[in-house]
Formats: C-alpha cells, sequence, structure tokens
C-alpha cells in the first residue's frame, strides 16, 4: 500500500504533470504558431535554464517514463502558473483549439488552484522520518484534480480522484452528503443479520436506472430497520447522492379517545411532503409561498441537480392518496434521485422485496445480543426456550425485543406463555404496562412526555413540563435508562435532546392516550411550545444547507453569494462566518477565510470543526505560529479538544524543523521542547481514548518521539517509543519510526517494551 508521500508523487508528477504538459503543448502552437516557444521562455527570464535543468533531474528520478522531445518536457508543476496568468485569453480562445461547446474555466479560480500548486512544498522534500499530512496531502491533490475538471481532462481528474480516496489518515468514510437520519436508537438499539437483503437492495440501486423499490412485509417484521440501515451504508460510501433523507407517513396521536391527524416534521400529504423536501434543501420563505405547482417544479430541479436518496416509511398509510404514490413512485424517480419506501402492502409496478421474520441463525444471533444488551441471564436461554421465543413471536425482531425485555421482570416460562395468549399488539401492550408499573410516578411522567411530543425533546423542555426538580429529573432518567426504556442523549441542533424509539413511541400512545395523566403532560407540552419565540437559527440553517450543496457541487460563487447575502441579514450568526471561511479555504482566497474565521471566534463559535478546519488551513500553509496560536484558542474553547491538541504539537513540531533547516538551532531546539512537553501534558491513557482518538494518540507519540530524538534526549525517546509500543501493539508506525531511528543513528537497539505505562 502507498503511502502519503508516493501518493501525492505519484497524483502531482506523473498523473497530473504529465496532463498538463500535454494540454500546453497542444493549445500554445495553435495560439503562437510561429513563435510559441519563445513566448513560453520569455515568461520565465534568466530562471528557465535553471528551472529547465532542475525539471531535467527530476525526470532522472523517475518523474516520468517518457523521453524528452521537446522543451514542453522540461516545464514542473512551478511553470503552470505564469503561463496560464499570461496566456489565459490565449488558450481558451477558438484560436487556441478551445471547444465552442466546453464553457471557459473562471479564470479567478483556475489561478488560484494553480497558485495553491505552486506554493505547495514539493511531497519529496520532507525529512525522511515525516509523511505529508492527509490534511495538506488531500488538498494538494483535490486542487490538481479541480485543474484537470476545468481543462476537461477527465480520465486524469478521475485518476486522481482515486489516488485522493486512497489517502491514509484521513477520515474513515468520504461520504459528502449530508445526511438527515433519525437517530439510530430511535430506530434500533442493534442492527442484526439481513445480509442477504441488503445486498439486494444494494445491487438494485447499483443499477443506476433503478430509482425506486420497496420494501414489504408484516409489522414489526423490520422493514423499517433495514431501511435505516441501508440509507446508512449509503451514507457512509461516496456515491451519487448528495443528500440523504428520512421521511415517515406514520405519525398519528391519540387525543380524547380518538386516532388523529397531527402536524409533524413528515408528511401527510403531497403538500407536506413537497414543503418537507424543500425544507432539506435549504428553502426560505419566499419559496414556500409560492403556489403547489411552482414549489414542487423547484424540488424536481433540486432532486435533478442536487441527488438525494429518500427513504419514505409506512407509505402505506398514504396509499390512498394518489398525488402521494404519484410522486414518491414516479415524479421523484425520473429526476436522478432515489426512492426506498417501506409498506405492509405492495405497490403496483414498484419493485418490491419482502421482508419476513428472522431466519433461525438470525433470531438466535439477534436474541443473544439482547441477552447481552439487557443484562439477562444467558443460560435460561436455551436452544429450547430460543426455538418457543421465535415460534410465538413469528421472528418478528419487534416483538421478540419486547418480549426480551418482559423476561427482565417475569420469569422466562411465565413471559413467553403470556404472549402465546394474547399475541401481537395486545402481548406488547400487556409487556409495556407490566414495564410501567415498575416505574416510580417520576419516570412515568418523564416517558409519557417525550411520547407526546413528535421530535426530541430537551432537558430543558422537560423541566418545564413537568416542573420538576434537577434532582428529581435526573434520578427518573437514570431509572429509565436502566430500564432501556429510554436512549442517552444526543446532541442536536447544538443542544442534548432525548428521542426515544419510534415503536416505544407508538406504543407508549398507544397504551396512555385515553388516560387524563396523558393528556395534562400533553396540554402542557403544547402551552410550552406555543409560548417558544421564533429565532433566526432555523433561517441561518436553511441557508447554509444551500450553500453547502452548492459549494458539494463546486459551484463555489453561489455558495459564497448565498453566505454574503445571509451575513447582511444576520452579521452576528458565527456559524455563517464559519462556513463562509471554510467555502473560502476550498475557494483558495486563504486571506478571506482567515478573516471569517477569525469573525466566528469573535462570535464566540461553539464549532469545533471551524476550529479544525482553521488549524488545518494555516498548517497547510506551512504558516506555523499561526497555526499554534489558532490551536491554542481552541483548547482554551474545548479544553478536552484531542484533535487539535495533536494537531498543536505537530505544528510546532514542523516549526522546529523549518528552525533548524534555517541554522536557528536554539529555536529550532525550543519548538522541539515545547512540543515534547505538550505531548506529556495532553497524552491520554488507552482507557481514558473515546472512538477515534487512538489514531490521534499514536500521531502524538510519532512527534514526541521525533522531537525528542531531535534534541538528543535518547533515554526520554526510548520511552515514549517503548510506550508507543506498549500502548498501541500492532501499529506499523511504530516500526517504521523504529527503523528511520536505525538508519539515522547505525546501531541502535530499543530494550522490549517495558508495558502499558503513563510518563509522570
Amino acid at each position: 500500500m502507498l503511502d502519503n508521500n508516493a501518493i501525492c508523487y505519484q497524483g502531482i508528477q506523473r498523473v497530473f504533470r504529465n496532463a498538463m504538459v500535454g494540454f500546453i503543448r497542444e493549445r500554445l502552437p495553435r495560439a503562437f504558431p510561429n513563435d510559441h516557444l519563445q513566448q513560453m521562455k520569455r515568461l520565465f527570464g534568466e530562471s528557465w535554464t535553471k528551472a529547465a535543468t532542475n525539471a531535467t533531474q527530476s525526470r532522472e528520478t523517475g518523474g516520468t517514463a517518457t523521453t524528452i522531445r521537446d522543451d514542453y518536457d522540461l516545464l514542473g508543476v512551478n511553470h503552470f502558473f505564469e503561463i496560464f496568468d499570461r496566456f489565459f485569453d490565449k488558450i481558451f480562445s477558438a484560436n487556441g483549439g478551445h471547444p465552442s461547446t466546453q464553457p471557459r474555466p473562471v479564470k479567478s479560480k483556475l489561478l488560484g488552484n494553480l497558485k495553491q500548486m505552486k506554493d505547495c512544498r514539493d511531497p519529496l522534500s520532507h525529512p525522511v522520518e515525516e509523511e505529508v499530512p492527509y490534511d495538506e496531502a488531500f488538498g494538494l491533490l483535490v486542487d490538481a484534480k479541480q485543474i484537470l475538471d476545468a481543462l476537461g481532462l477527465s480520465v486524469e481528474a478521475a485518476e486522481l480522484a482515486k489516488l485522493r480516496d486512497s489517502l491514509a489518515g484521513g477520515p474513515t468514510a468520504g461520504a459528502s452528503a449530508l445526511r438527515q437520519l433519525p437517530p439510530q436508537d430511535s430506530i434500533y438499539m442493534e442492527f442484526v443479520g439481513r445480509t442477504g437483503l441488503l445486498e439486494q437492495v444494494k445491487s438494485h440501486f447499483d443499477q443506476l436506472d433503478n430509482r425506486r423499490c420497496l420494501l414489504a412485509g408484516d409489522g414489526g417484521k423490520g422493514k423499517s430497520a433495514v431501511a435505516y440501515r441501508y440509507a446508512q451504508q449509503l451514507a457512509d460510501a461516496p456515491g451519487r447522492f448528495q443528500l440523504i433523507v428520512w421521511l415517515s407517513a406514520k405519525r398519528r396521536r391519540f387525543q380524547e379517545g380518538k386516532v388523529v391527524s397531527i402536524d409533524s416534521p413528515d408528511f401527510s400529504t403531497v403538500d407536506d411532503a413537497v414543503n418537507r423536501l424543500l425544507s432539506e434543501y435549504g428553502a426560505v420563505t419566499d419559496d414556500f409561498s409560492k403556489p403547489f405547482e411552482e414549489r414542487k417544479r423547484l424540488l424536481l430541479d433540486y432532486l435533478n441537480s442536487y441527488p438525494a436518496f429518500i427513504v419514505g416509511d409506512d407509505i402505506d398509510t398514504l396509499l390512498e392518496d394518489s398525488d402521494v404514490v404519484s410522486l414518491f413512485t414516479y415524479e421523484i424517480p425520473h429526476t436522478q434521485s432515489a426512492v426506498l419506501l417501506t409498506s405492509r402492502r405492495d405497490i403496483p409496478g414498484v419493485r418490491s422485496y419482502v421482508v419476513k421474520g428472522f431466519e433461525k441463525d438470525e433470531a438466535e444471533s439477534f436474541i443473544r445480543s439482547r441477552v447481552h444488551l439487557y443484562g439477562l441471564d444467558g443460560q435460561q436461554f436455551t436452544p429450547q426456550v430460543i426455538s418457543e421465543l421465535v415460534k410465538v413471536t413469528d421472528g418478528s425482531p419487534l416483538y421478540m425485543d419486547d418480549l426480551l425485555r418482559l423476561t427482565r421482570i417475569v420469569d422466562v416460562k411465565k413471559a413467553l406463555s403470556t404472549w402465546a395468549e394474547r399475541r401481537g399488539d395486545e402481548a406488547r401492550k400487556y409487556a409495556l404496562q407490566r414495564e410501567m408499573e415498575r416505574l416510580s410516578q417520576d419516570g412515568k411522567k418523564i416517558l409519557v412526555a417525550a411520547a407526546v411530543t413528535d421530535g426530541p425533546i430537551s432537558y430543558a423542555e422537560l423541566e418545564s413540563i413537568l416542573e420538576m426538580s434537577e434532582d428529581r429529573l435526573l434520578s427518573a432518567l437514570s431509572e429509565l435508562q436502566t430500564l432501556f426504556l429510554f436512549p442517552k442523549p444526543k446532541v442536536i441542533e447544538a443542544e442534548q435532546r432525548f428521542d426515544i424509539n419510534l415503536n416505544t413511541k407508538k406504543l407508549v400512545r398507544l397504551v396512555e392516550g385515553q388516560s387524563d395523566f396523558y393528556a395534562r403532560i400533553e396540554r402542557a407540552s403544547k402551552m410550552l411550545r406555543g409560548q417558544m419565540p421564533e429565532v433566526a437559527s432555523g433561517m441561518v440553517g436553511a441557508l447554509i444547507r444551500q450553500a453547502q450543496l452548492r459549494l458539494n457541487a463546486d459551484r463555489y460563487q453561489e455558495s459564497e453569494q448565498i453566505l454574503l447575502e445571509a451575513l447582511e441579514k444576520y452579521p452576528q450568526a458565527p456559524d455563517l462566518h464559519s462556513f463562509l471561511g471554510y467555502v473560502y479555504k476550498r475557494m483558495g482566497r486563504l486571506a478571506d477565510a482567515r478573516t471569517q474565521f477569525e469573525s466566528a471566534a469573535k462570535l464566540k463559535s461553539g464549532r469545533r470543526d471551524m476550529y479544525l478546519q482553521w488549524v488545518g488551513m494555516e498548517i497547510g500553509e506551512k504558516e506555523w505560529s499561526r497555526a499554534i496560536s489558532v490551536a491554542d484558542r481552541a483548547i482554551k474553547v474545548f479544553p478536552d479538544f484531542y484533535e487539535v491538541m495533536e494537531r498543536k504539537i505537530f505544528a510546532k513540531k514542523q516549526a522546529g524543523f523549518d528552525f533548524h533547516r534555517g541554522m536557528h538551532r536554539e529555536k529550532a531546539e525550543k519548538m522541539w521542547r515545547e512540543a515534547a512537553d505538550d505531548a506529556k501534558a495532553y497524552i491520554k491513557s488507552p482507557e481514558a481514548l473515546s472512538g477515534g482518538e487512538r489514531a490521534i494518540s499514536s500521531a502524538i507519540y510519532c512527534a514526541a518521539v521525533i522531537c525528542l530524538d531531535m534534541l538528543g534526549d535518547t533515554r526520554e525517546r526510548n520511552r515514549w517509543l517503548e510506550d508507543w509500543e506498549a500502548e498501541h501493539p500492532g501499529d506499523p508506525q511504530v516500526e517504521r519510526q523504529r527503523q528511520i531511528l536505525i538508519q539515522k543513528h547505525g546501531s541502535f537497539l530499543i530494550p522490549a517494551p517495558r508495558g502499558r505505562g503513563a510518563r509522570v
């Protein structure tokens, strides 16, 4: 597997440079038939001879396998900016050979990318112990790809895209799609099985002409879970969709003893569906005020320009509405977007896959997973008990889950016999009633309050609706979470919110919907929501989404314009400044990006990703002191920001190398010592590492070892190397660094690992 240095070399020196040389060789002779080489050389004056010599040496080291045909073969990456800056109009004219059917590149954008390429350091100039950081390598290859795309060199651009996706050290998922999925634990706690069915759905949608299908089956068999799992997998893999949206048509509520329709964030009519989807595309008030047909046309334009994958859950509740059916089964699939529906009934003419109860092996895996999750006695679940459990629930994961929760309260045999007598929803109602009997009064109130609302509910809303003290609320929440009736809170719209499982919510409404207890909490919830003022955050979020969709489609100027207009209305919105900074970074306008990031920070931005983008930009520009300053500001706001801590250490290490190359030994040693001290202060023990932090921890160890080696602190370097190996067994970077040290120092003996231990 190639490392980042090799990938950058392959992408820039072989693919990008050769493609650019070929393009210039074709265009300049057309633009200047009589003196094209003289025109080119004149740009560089006396530096041409030296540059040509360097280019020749680069070729001799393997930069390209072709022979030198003419002076064009002596061009290097550093020459391209001047050529396109000086001859842009000539190169992209009819005389220069530019096709009339192909739009000219945007000059400022093309030159911005070329300037980035010119300013970026040669990947091969890194010290031997360093590898090109992911952020820098990714930005380099993205700039190169955008240049080739602008020049119509699609084959070479595709090669760069593949190399970009193979870089090490980046996010494990390359998804650029906007995910609008409900929290996972509102659909299922843990997904088991269904491999074959998921493969069928994937195979169906992998054929680009297939843009609709249906998951059909009885209630409780897991249609929604399969649809959600597929949407997750799709969101985690780069593909043709820029937006992944979950819509549910199954929202109903008990009110005064009757089932009635409610206003919800999903839909119950075609008008609701169009508005909901428009909101996902960042539509604003003026859009929603248009007549329905205009709104639908606008939506279909969006669905064509920015393809979406839409899950329409429980569509069977609206199958009598021909307009809804037409929208999801005909109109949307005739755009570049796709639809996955779930329903208890087939829809004529739509490819359907039947979701049945679990097969024996899947059912056993599911039961074992829940036994572990709920802390049940596994010895009670003998093969005979499991077989009986599957039989009485018909393999339904929903029913099995409820029955297994019931066994926490009553004996397994009693639970099975009760379920066999009552069957289906009646059995589920009984199980929930028994669970609620064990709850305190406060626990019941919280469960009902969470079920009354259609969306997630915040801690503050629970306090206000139930008029409950903080101590009582925390105690009851702990009780509910112990019984697996309530999830851990998720951060939604910058606030911790609780979103209980949709099936639990539906069952609570069914069991308690006619009670006075339910009605009182519902009234309090309505009163609170009626008191909530409208604020600009919703509009700001919509505008940012519009800008992001255009940014994902490389329509930078449109994205910038949306954000600039938004800032005229909401100049104090830090998220707008933050996202505009990111847009400018992508455009190569780094001074403007820096200004926007600074504004966001002054407005007390609470976005970690803003600081991470800012630090990454400064590191990419080798502005080490700025990167360190930004990192310090980020750590002050977020004292536990482990990733920025690592970036700060990296910047100090690199600053040390810059001083070292400039013969400023004292300054270099100061930077390396500070980096090592920071590593000692920031490094976490293995037990304290959360998801995704192991790679960050390893990078801190690596930086510390390099800095201590440069300081000549052999004993401390060896201690860090030992701990690195002990705490990250199997990490190939450890052995790589060891070999670098051996090559550097000759005979170099590292003692056997001391075991896991923290430095003091």
